[in-house]
């Protein structure tokens, strides 16, 4: 979770900045995306990616579980694919 929450941000703040950057096709960071697409905790992928970064690294993947949990007993029909995300930031 922490590798990919750094990762994370530092793409959106160089999609921000308009700054050239290389970077791997990772399975946590396309989980980080999708978790926020499908529950929608920010309008902007730099809005979440800020928020979950400033969470403090020893509660980050429970915050976020906890979001997952949440929205899933509004919407059930949505727990099995956030589940697979959440398996990815483990």
């Amino acid at each position: 979770m922490e590798e990919a929450s750094t990762e994370y941000l530092s793409r959106q703040i160089c999609i921000k900045e308009k700054i050239s950057f290389t970077y791997r096709d990772k399975k946590d960071v396309t989980a980080l995306i999708e978790i926020n697409k499908i529950i929608g905790l920010e309008k902007s992928d730099l809005l979440f990616a800020q928020k979950l970064y400033n969470k403090d690294i020893t509660i980050r993947y429970s915050w976020l579980e906890n979001k997952v949990k949440k929205y899933t007993l509004e919407y059930p029909e949505s727990i099995e694919v956030l589940k697979e995300y959440l398996k990815r930031l483990r």
